[in-house]
């Protein structure tokens, strides 16, 4: 595993055990620095083997982490650099930045993923043909 900070790095979530159940935290400025216009999840993935993603974006930020449940989550930027990570309801969050490209898999029945993105799904630049990335 190759870690390339400049594209991604994980982000630890505060999290405050309570009797009545857990409060986890993120908030701009303290675990993420760029404004959220954008918010969606990756739920009920039924298939055993599903894989999600495929794919990079142009320019966009994206943080994500799961609110319950499991996924893995394998990177790859365009200098070479790979990383793996699995993304859980009690593990850090992922942060990436920019051309990344991304697959996600091994999703527990009860996996929800939440990304939060710097643009909307509109002004994005998705990149689903992984030759025509790695040319660019």
């Amino acid at each position: 595993m190759v870690n390339d900070p400049a594209e991604w790095s994980l982000v630890d979530i505060p999290r405050f055990s309570e009797p009545t159940g857990m409060l986890s935290v993120v908030e701009i400025g303290a675990e993420f620095e760029f404004p959220v216009r954008r918010v969606f999840w990756v739920s009920h993935i039924v298939a055993p083997h599903a894989v999600r993603g495929n794919h990079a974006h142009g320019e966009l930020k994206q943080l994500l982490f799961c609110s319950t449940g499991s996924c893995n989550i394998a990177l790859e930027s365009r200098s070479g650099a790979r990383a793996e990570f699995t993304l859980s309801f009690s593990g850090p969050a992922l942060q990436l930045n920019g051309p990344v490209w991304r697959s996600m898999t091994a999703f527990t029945h009860d996996a929800c993923m939440m990304v939060l993105c710097d643009r909307e799904y509109a002004l994005d630049d998705v990149i689903g043909d992984y030759d025509l990335w790695r040319t660019q």
